[in-house]
């Protein structure tokens, strides 16, 4: 019985050993480690096409390129101006300026500074004759008649062209018509002011010349009127060579209205 046992025993661990050997994997079967991956192949990217070459083309000549645009007017700057003119007065009141002196042929001058191309103010003047109705045709009485005037104004381009410019001018001022020579117990040497209130002038100026810097030269014809008050009237000089005050009453209007031609030019 004890070889019986034995000899089971030993079937037992036989059987044991057996087992063992089939769950251990063989040694050429034992799990291979995992192949290093391959890094992605890329396709190289093409270099961008060579840009073709610009060829320059050679500059014009000086005459053959095109001239630069010039500015039309000035927008700063001194303008100089010169007129003559015709005036006929209007009124029959005998304290108006223009009493008995129906014409004037005054020479104006004017001196404006530019605020911009279309607008400038300005002061201006004039000095003239002026005609008499109560002097004799004997010729030995000297009689004469002289104008003179200050005043400031302002002036405005209302359109036009590059070569046709109207335009418009407002201005105040002082005027005096001097009478000299003996027509009169009272009108010896006579000196009569006013205060002009409306001095008004529409014209149309042709540019006749333009410089590279805007610089302009016009001329053109206008009409105008001017109207005022008097404020004075002075007679000869007394005994003590004091002007006296002519035995007249002042304060009436006075108009003229006047046609003439102007230039002016950019300083």
């Amino acid at each position: 019985m004890r070889r019986a046992f034995l000899g089971v025993l030993f079937s037992a661990l036989l059987s044991t050993t057996a087992a063992s050997a089939q769950e251990e994997p063989p040694p050429d079967q034992e799990q291979a480690a995992p192949a290093p991956t391959e890094p992605p192949v890329t396709e190289p990217t093409s270099a961008p096409p060579p840009r073709p070459r610009q060829i320059e083309a050679p500059s014009p000549p000086p005459s053959e390129r095109p001239a630069e645009a010039k500015p039309m007017f000035r927008e700063d700057g001194w303008v100089l101006g010169l007129d003559f003119a015709f005036a006929r007065e209007v009124g029959d009141a005998v304290d108006r300026l223009n009493a008995g002196s129906p014409t004037i042929l005054p020479i104006g001058i004017s001196g404006s500074t530019r605020l911009s191309q279309r607008l400038m103010v300005g002061l201006h003047g004039h000095g003239g004759l002026a005609s008499r109705e109560d002097c004799s045709t004997s010729g030995d009485n000297n009689c004469t008649a002289r104008t003179w005037g200050l005043g400031a104004h302002i002036e405005t381009a209302i359109g036009g062209g590059a070569t046709v410019v109207p335009w418009f001018r407002y201005g105040i001022g002082w005027e005096m018509l001097y009478r000299g020579g003996y027509a009169g117990l009272n009108d010896a040497y006579g000196y009569r002011h006013a205060l002009d209130l409306i001095d008004a002038r529409l014209g149309v100026d042709f540019v006749a010349h333009r410089s590279d810097k805007a610089n302009t030269t016009r001329i053109g014809p206008f009409v105008g009127m001017i109207t005022g008050v008097s404020v004075g009237d002075f007679g000869s000089y007394d005994d003590f060579g004091r002007r006296v005050a002519l035995d007249r009453p002042n304060g009436d209007a006075h108009f003229w209205f006047s046609i003439g031609v102007r230039a002016t030019t950019d300083l």
